[in-house]
């Protein structure tokens, strides 16, 4: 499955969701990669560190 991965696209308004998102996807798909799309300027350290999150934000993004 080199070619499948999920995308999650979040604000901080729904942070809380998008880290219960991450972890439903660790339990039920094993290592899919998992790429987290941020609207906003808000810590996502903690997704990084815990389930391996790709983050894309306004910096990434020419």
């Amino acid at each position: 499955m080199e070619d499948f991965g999920i995308i999650i696209a979040c604000c901080d308004q729904d942070y809380l969701f998008a880290k219960d998102c991450c972890a439903s996807i660790r339990y039920f798909l094993g290592d899919v990669p998992i790429c987290l799309l941020i609207d906003g300027t808000f810590s996502v350290s903690a997704l990084e560190k815990s389930y391996g999150v790709r983050v894309i934000d306004r910096t990434t993004v020419s």
